[in-house]
């Protein structure tokens, strides 16, 4: 099964990081991602406010098998 990392940039001092995540969130605003993310329980609700407020942008990367 296709697992994937998400990482989260905000500034230079900034990164959050989420691996081994199985569903492809690839093409999700930045809205829908953290929602959906909160909903799924890859975060808690301090780390999903944090985000809101301090990420300007990600990536998803699929990890090799």
């Amino acid at each position: 099964m296709k697992t994937y990392t998400i990482k989260f940039y905000g500034n230079k001092t900034f990164v959050y990081i989420l691996s081994g995540l199985r569903l492809d969130f690839r093409g999700y605003s930045k809205e829908d991602l953290l929602e959906s993310l909160y909903g799924y329980g890859y975060l808690n609700e301090d780390e999903l406010i944090s985000l809101e407020k301090f990420t300007n942008a990600w990536t998803i990367e699929e990890e090799a098998e």
